[in-house]
């Protein structure tokens, strides 16, 4: 069976990765963690070839499937964006654009089922959906503005311009798609706190390359997700954070 296959597959990635932290030499890490990033990816792309939410009419049993994807996508995606393995990052949100439409369109639709334990489960769905997407939407940020480095040192400066504005475009985009609302019960703070951290990178870069007013616009952003949390949510790594998007702000 094609899921079982990569299931296997996923399971062989994860003791790689066991074997990258311990290895010795930075060369063989780097290695290891390039193989990882195929390994991973590969395994991903079975899974979603071999379970398409929409394909079960178990609207359950699809959103457990749908979650698994879509968590699975994320792993895999943040595994390459850090061995710069950008072609398979793009291909694995190609597949995970697909699963992140379906969980929105029927996070509201799934089957009433009673409070177990205190536990409302449409809520906890919600919940693990809502964390899911921010943590995608931030990588699909990421990918793009760590795309638009890469792509310009190894391309003509034509082809670089069409590109250029392609990926920017897209990035506003993905952030458009991010909805933020302060005190929203079925989000956690600490999804926010992932995607802040992410546009900080985001603006860090951008400052790194010399181009302060771009940045300035992607750290404000990053500040902002920060204000609307409630700040006794807020962890003691985010607070810090704070402190960081503020300093380079110049607050």
């Amino acid at each position: 069976m094609l899921e079982k296959k990569g299931v296997n597959l996923w399971n062989l990635a994860t003791r790689h990765s066991r074997t990258a932290l311990t290895a010795d030499s930075c060369t063989g890490t780097k290695v290891l963690s390039v193989t990882l990033g195929l390994l991973k990816s590969l395994a991903f792309l079975i899974l979603a070839c071999a379970s398409k939410p929409g394909r079960d009419t178990d609207k359950t049993r699809a959103w457990a499937d749908a979650v698994k994807l879509l968590r699975s996508a994320n792993r895999a995606a943040r595994t390459c964006l850090d061995t710069s393995q950008l072609d398979l990052c793009t291909a694995i949100f190609e597949k995970a654009a697909d699963v992140e439409q379906w969980m929105d369109q029927n996070t509201n639709s799934l089957p009433t089922t009673p409070v177990l334990h205190g536990i409302d489960e449409r809520y906890e769905n919600d919940r693990i959906y809502q964390r899911l997407k921010h943590e995608y939407l931030g990588l699909r940020i990421f990918l793009v503005d760590f795309a638009h480095v890469e792509v310009r040192r190894r391309v003509e400066a034509d082809v670089i311009q069409a590109w250029k504005q392609d990926k920017l475009d897209m990035a506003e985009t993905m952030y458009s798609k991010i909805v933020l609302q302060r005190g929203e019960s079925s989000t956690e703070a600490s999804a926010f706190e992932y995607l802040a951290d992410l546009l900080f990178e985001v603006g860090k870069g951008l400052l790194s390359k010399h181009e302060p007013s771009r940045a300035a616009k992607w750290l404000r952003r990053a500040m902002e997700i920060l204000a609307d949390q409630d700040v006794h949510l807020l962890s003691p790594d985010a607070l810090e954070l704070r402190l960081s998007i503020m300093h380079y702000l110049g607050i």
